[in-house]
């Protein structure tokens, strides 16, 4: 039974081993556009745009607190003089 299963092992590998003859083909290849295809490139694209949304919000989440921290060092800043200058008016 081994040596018959060995014998066909090898004359599958034979087989699916072989090269074939390559054709030259004059024929014109065209895009093929399935329906799958356009589909997942539209996804592709909502997943994009969908990154492209939450790097922004991020960004501009953080721009916001940096302005924000800006904003009330500045106006310490204005208080403090306003505060020193009522001070050595009186």
């Amino acid at each position: 039974m081994l040596p018959n299963l060995v014998s066909k092992l090898h004359s599958m590998k034979d087989k699916y081993m072989i090269t074939k003859p390559l054709v030259p083909s004059n024929e014109v290849k065209t895009w093929d556009f399935s329906l799958a295809f356009i589909w997942n490139t539209v996804v592709w694209f909502m997943l994009m745009n969908f990154f492209v949304k939450i790097v922004n919000a991020t960004a501009q989440r953080y721009l916001k607190k940096q302005q924000e921290n800006e904003i009330s060092v500045l106006k310490n800043k204005s208080s403090k003089r306003s505060d020193d200058s009522d001070n050595s008016s009186r």
